[in-house]
């Protein structure tokens, strides 16, 4: 039994919920767009549409990942753990590009 079959029930839920969680994020920041606030609402969607496609394939990348270990059992394999890292670090990546080109402050 390898050891991704000991982990408990908890840390998997925990894990699709962060997954989960991403895919409301690019909901959240569509319903931005919609805010009085925004003034070129077209400019701004533009570079909100690569953020939110990003999300989403960065979001599929772990989800695919995640659903791997559970159906095998199997440890992650280092190619997988890559593949996490950099779906999370393009994810990062859009976040800049997009306050950047949105004018957005932290």
């Amino acid at each position: 039994m390898g050891a991704a079959q000991k982990i408990n029930v908890a840390d998997f839920d925990e894990v699709f919920n962060n997954i989960a969680k991403l895919y409301d994020h690019a909901e959240g920041i569509i319903k931005i767009a919609y805010d009085d606030a925004i003034v070129n609402k077209e400019h701004f969607l533009v570079g909100l549409e690569a953020l939110v496609a990003q999300i989403e394939e960065s979001a599929n990348i772990l989800a695919e990942d995640v659903s791997k270990v559970v159906e095998t059992g199997m440890e992650p394999t280092n190619v997988m753990k890559m593949r996490v890292t950099n779906a999370m670090r393009k994810i990062l990546n859009s976040v800049d590009e997009f306050r950047k080109y949105s004018n957005i402050q932290e």
